[in-house]
């Protein structure tokens, strides 16, 4: 039988690594998904009630069929600024109408 002292040791070392693993895993932040779309896409609809009624639902596909991600949503007024999110890589999906596009 090992002495007192080792096993204490021991025990205390399997429970700084199993704490450690623990607090790991529970410090790992949910990968955003990045939506952006154009004023032009809603029409007669306050930006702001549309950017927060699109990021609860997306909150609530994401959660129900356990995807692992945190949407973001943001509303673009002007097409042009969408454009450049889309060009400098800040956004994973946008909705804008053909118009906007060209």
């Amino acid at each position: 039988m090992a002495p007192r002292s080792s096993v204490t040791t021991r025990w205390w070392a399997l429970a700084i690594i199993v704490l450690s693993q623990g607090a790991q895993t529970g410090a790992t932040e949910v990968p955003e998904f990045r939506f952006g779309f154009s004023g032009g896409t809603l029409s007669k609809v306050d930006l702001r009630d549309a950017q927060a009624a699109l990021e609860f639902w997306l909150n609530r596909v994401s959660q129900t069929m356990d995807v692992g991600l945190q949407p973001v949503v943001r509303a673009y007024a002007d097409d042009g600024l969408l454009s450049e999110a889309v060009e400098g890589g800040g956004l994973d999906a946008i909705a804008m109408t053909a118009l906007e596009l060209v």
